[in-house]
């Protein structure tokens, strides 16, 4: 019997998706952990790095062990930014910022609870600015590097035989459920499905690292009080107007320098061989089937057992 279920986890965690389930388990465990922690211990969020080290490495070197070691983990979009990447990061971070305080603003109406990186991080605030440069390491920087990891990396890697689109799409959502929040749903997979386009058009993981962590800095810091311009706006429709435009603009600059860029490095990699995007029929069915993973439904499941353990 031990054996059954011991090869049952093993097939799980080994098929085709098996390490994002793998994160959401982890996810799980010390979710349990902190809530024993913080009902029965101590309210510290002390653990909050070693959390999320664990989190993603212990299932990124399942990914590492089971897809070929070293000889793997070069195929992973791992090339470093160049000058030509300037415009991209500069375009991306603008358009992002943009986009998802727009989205807030609409959906939420800059609801203070729409803010969950600004909130966690002025709420553990007290005066000592060692905790600060902590806190600042855990959400700005280690969170953006280990995500970017797996879901641009592992994840990409994983699901790309089956189409861009297809693994933009299922990597973005399984990187929006991570939130484990409702809220954060929408304005997550904004966030994952354009770090994945920017990946495509750059091969290059670093890259969006680095406007996800310019993006985490914005969310910090400065989020809240940039949505709060609309309690000031004589016109919150005028307001919201001037973001969308802006926003368009950005998202426009961005898409043209992405595709100069994409057709450069296709050629550049692929040359007359190059294979253009799985046709969108195949593309829907490909994610169906991978939406419809024992997997990705574990996912589904875990993320509602995670976002009722943290509301408690």
């Amino acid at each position: 019997m031990l054996n059954k279920i011991k090869s049952f986890f093993s097939e799980m965690l080994y098929a085709p998706s098996g390490t994002a389930l793998a994160v959401f388990l982890t996810m799980l465990l010390l979710s349990i952990f902190n809530l024993i922690n913080t009902t029965l211990l101590t309210s510290s969020n002390a653990w909050m790095l070693p959390v999320l080290l664990i989190s993603f490495l212990v299932p990124f070197c399942i990914f590492r062990a089971s897809r070929g070691g070293k000889k793997y983990l070069p195929t992973l979009h791992v090339s470093l930014p160049k000058k030509i990447h300037i415009p991209t990061i500069i375009f991306s971070t603008l358009f992002v910022i943009l986009g998802s305080t727009l989205l807030k603003l609409l959906i939420f109406s800059g609801k203070y609870s729409a803010f969950p990186l600004y909130n966690v991080f002025f709420a553990n605030r007290n005066g000592n600015i060692w905790r600060d440069i902590y806190f600042v390491l855990a959400f700005c920087i280690t969170s953006p590097v280990l995500e970017g990891l797996f879901f641009r990396g592992a994840m990409i890697k994983e699901h790309d035989r089956r189409g861009r689109l297809t693994a933009t799409l299922f990597s973005s959502f399984l990187f929006a459920l991570l939130g484990f929040s409702a809220q954060e749903l929408l304005p997550r997979l904004f966030l994952g499905a354009l770090l994945c386009i920017v990946l495509y058009g750059t091969d290059s993981i670093a890259i969006t690292i680095s406007i996800h962590i310019a993006y985490n800095i914005f969310a910090v810091f400065i989020e809240p009080t940039l949505v709060s311009l609309k309690n000031v706006s004589a016109n919150f429709e005028l307001f919201a107007f001037i973001l969308a435009i802006a926003a368009i603009i950005a998202a426009i600059l961005l898409f043209s320098h992405l595709s100069r860029l994409y057709r450069k490095y296709s050629h550049d990699k692929f040359g007359k061989n190059f294979v253009r995007s799985t046709p969108r029929e195949r593309t829907f069915w490909h994610l169906v089937e991978l939406m419809l993973s024992l997997p990705a439904i574990s996912c589904y499941v875990l993320f509602i057992v995670v976002t009722l353990i943290t509301k408690i």
